[in-house]
């Protein structure tokens, strides 16, 4: 059996609307889904990355503004995040945010970007989720009674004024486009979130695949071990059905 089929066939019913699959490459899947060949290829720069100075280690998410795809920021392990206006011709580095491991940004409604930072051994510990009004001019920290590492992203695709975090704590949620915030403790440090239509999401821990529910606490609806550093690193969305990667 193939690579891609002990991919399909490890998918693990729930009972719901949701339904959860395991798989080792989302590639793989799409790939298959579209009935598209999957190939492997090498990894690249474009002759105009050699000039722009982008630099800051691996590159851990990509975030493009909804109605200007020329606008894209990137978060990066060691470089804090990187910004081009002209569909990457050319890169900034978003030096306002005072981040040096950007685990994850997302755009929400209009121009206003949400970042997650990781704890380095820097004097000043900038870890947490971070909001910028204005494109990644200026940035503020949010507030709601903690301060630690933040993971995944998600923003509600019915409403971009919703979004959802997961953190080392718990899972913040913000309803006003990031001014705002409320935690709600989740067991097992959860690291990945996916936000889906009408109110509804599902976070990944070390414990469990987790689901919100109508009165906002979070139930566990796959129990398992999902360490993030054994290769279980994201929860994603697609055609109806929740992957882990």
């Amino acid at each position: 059996m193939s690579n891609t089929s002990l991919a399909l066939h490890r998918r693990l019913a729930i009972r719901g609307p949701i339904a959860i699959a395991v798989c080792g490459l989302v590639a793989l899947l799409a790939g298959f889904a579209f009935g598209q060949s999957v190939k492997e290829e090498p990894p690249y720069l474009l002759p105009s990355f050699d000039r722009s100075g982008l630099c800051g280690g691996r590159t851990h998410a990509i975030a493009v503004k909804p109605g200007r795809d020329s606008d894209i920021v990137i978060s990066t392990e060691w470089g804090g995040l990187w910004k081009t206006s002209d569909g990457g011709a050319h890169w900034r580095d978003l030096t306002n945010l005072r981040a040096l491991w950007a685990k994850d940004v997302a755009y929400a409604e209009g121009d206003t970007l949400i970042a997650t930072v990781q704890g380095t051994n820097k004097v000043v510990d900038d870890s947490g989720i971070w909001v910028s009004p204005d494109g990644g001019d200026s940035w503020r920290p949010t507030e709601f009674g903690w301060h630690g590492p933040a993971n995944g992203i998600s923003v509600a695709p019915d409403n971009r004024r919703k979004i959802y975090v997961a953190t080392d704590f718990g899972v913040a949620t913000s309803t006003d486009n990031g001014n705002n915030w409320t935690n709600t403790h989740v067991d097992g440090w959860p690291h990945s979130i996916v936000a889906l239509d009408h109110n509804r999401a599902v976070v990944l821990s070390q414990t469990g695949v987790y689901r919100i529910t109508p009165d906002g606490t979070w139930d566990n609806v796959r129990p398992g071990n999902f360490v993030y550093g054994d290769g279980f690193k994201q929860v994603d969305a697609w055609a109806g059905m929740i992957f882990i990667l």
